[in-house]
């Protein structure tokens, strides 16, 4: 289910205790003070590329600090001025993909503090831009892997935001895009466990798109799919923790799939072995605030199959 999925990557920072504000505070003051020179710097010589986008960078941390403290209007110009700047850099030069996938980068950065904020709508225009932005890297170099991998996370941006307004078949497509472009480089790089992860949160957000879409018989396919990855990459590296909670999610997505082609026994099975995972990593200390819960929700689900009801 999308709701227990977890996520990739964090649309805000989150500072909860006086200390780590304390730092924040200290970290954003020294990047005021860098940002001050910079500005000087690139006045007296514009011209120069590196310290515009030593500029840019700047702008960047402190759209992050800010962030982290909970001003989004902040970041949010922080995060314009950097894309700003890397727009200038791109028009002086069209053909330089780094700079190209820098600017990409900023307009995700934007987009996600426009979800923060409530704009859904912005938000699908920022992340429409950096997709075009990156579409067009992989166009002109279509051998690199790292623009591809760039590519699907842009797909994912774009389902995940189409999956929010309500979208959801045009956010499947977004989602079969990421799926296609991870099933290559996961076949390129079959060692790669990134890339094989990769493949299987595509598996899985095109299952919880499934089953919001009422095809659930589809979303077994891939819930199973994405299970048989997680699994061997537990397996092959048994100490991996991240790999270990992203196992208790494809088991419990498989567990809480009430269809006639997916058992009661079979889901029974699969929740219980979340739930023996979920308990484990709570007693070892590896499950996060937000993941707490995962124990009694998993145990609730298995009671309620076991009642007959289903989840």
């Amino acid at each position: 289910m999308a709701e227990r999925r977890p996520g990739e990557r964090p649309v805000t920072l989150s500072a909860t205790d006086d200390s780590t504000q304390d730092e924040l505070t200290r970290a954003l003051r020294v990047y005021q003070t860098e940002l001050s020179t910079r500005k000087r710097l690139v006045a007296a010589n514009p011209s120069n590329i590196q310290w515009q986008r030593e500029l840019a960078a700047v702008y960047s941390k402190i759209g992050d600090t800010l962030s982290a403290q909970g001003d989004l209007d902040g970041a949010l110009r922080s995060y314009e001025a950097d894309a700003a700047v890397r727009e200038r850099l791109t028009d002086s030069d069209p053909s330089n993909a780094q700079w190209q996938s820098e600017l990409a980068f900023s307009q995700g950065r934007i987009a996600d503090t426009l979800i923060a904020q409530g704009d859904l709508v912005g938000a699908i225009v920022r992340y429409q831009v950096a997709l075009a932005i990156r579409e067009q890297i992989v166009a002109a170099e279509p051998d690199n892997l790292t623009w591809q991998r760039e590519l699907a996370v842009s797909q994912d941006d774009m389902g995940d935001a189409l999956t929010a307004q309500g979208s959801l078949a045009e956010a499947l497509e977004h989602y079969h895009a990421a799926q296609d472009i991870r099933q290559n480089l996961a076949a390129a790089g079959f060692s790669n466990t990134q890339w094989q992860r990769d493949l299987s949160l595509s598996q899985g957000r095109i299952g919880d798109n499934l089953v919001a879409l009422g095809d659930l018989s589809g979303a077994l396919g891939k819930y199973q799919a994405d299970l048989a990855i997680r699994q061997k990459i537990v397996d092959s590296d048994p100490d991996n923790i991240p790999a270990q909670r992203d196992l208790v999610i494809a088991y419990w997505n498989l567990g809480t799939l009430n269809i006639p082609a997916n058992s009661e026994s079979v889901r029974a099975n699969a929740l219980s072995i979340a739930l023996d995972l979920a308990e484990k990593l709570q007693r070892e200390g590896h499950l996060t605030s937000q993941q707490q819960a995962w124990p009694t929700m998993i145990w609730e689900d298995l009671e309620e199959l076991h009642r007959g009801q289903g989840p």
